[in-house]
Order: structure tokens, then C-alpha cells, then sequence
């Protein structure tokens, strides 16, 4: 086996391991959001990318709870505990 080939194999192995066993590592500490939606406390959020575009490569969180006072279209800093999507956490409102 060609040394080249044996080099790839185990980098996408080692890929294919983190990313199963420790997703948290592929998303970053904090992200921002847009408020999609707002009734009382909770909140809607799409994922926003570095452009301040809607991300697609993540789903829209639905229900979060905030104390903060937003409006719809209003962009927060979210963060996530210990790195899961189900855990979304406001950090604050921008702006």
C-alpha cells in the first residue's frame, strides 16, 4: 500500500471518529442568531454565518427561553453548553 494513500486513510478515519464522537468540537464557542420569532420569554433563532447571512447548514431553534429584552430581526450572541444544539444559551443582544 502506498504510503500517500495510507496517510489519507487514516486522516479520514480520525475525521470520521471526531466528528462521531465529539461534535461539539465542530461547532464554535459562540455563534450569532436572528430572532425569527418571539412570543413572551421565547424566541425562534436561525444560525447566522460570518457574513451575518442565514446559515442553512443548521436548523432553526425553536422555544429558547431569554430574559433578555429582543424583538424579531433583532441578532444575539448565542452560545451552546457543552457544544450541543439542544442546549442554546443568549448571551447577549448586538447592537
Amino acid at each position: 500500500m502506498n504510503s500517500e494513500i495510507l496517510k489519507r486513510a487514516i486522516n479520514n478515519n480520525t475525521k470520521k471518529y471526531l466528528f462521531d464522537n465529539f461534535q461539539h468540537i465542530f461547532i464554535p464557542p459562540c455563534l450569532l442568531a436572528k430572532v425569527t420569532k418571539k412570543e413572551g420569554n421565547k424566541v425562534n433563532l436561525k444560525i447566522l454565518d460570518v457574513n451575518k447571512n442565514e446559515d442553512d447548514n443548521y436548523p432553526e431553534l425553536a422555544n429558547i427561553d431569554t430574559d433578555l429584552t429582543v424583538e424579531v430581526d433583532d441578532i444575539v450572541v448565542l452560545n451552546f453548553l457543552n457544544g450541543e444544539l439542544e442546549y442554546p444559551i443568549i448571551i447577549r443582544k448586538l447592537g
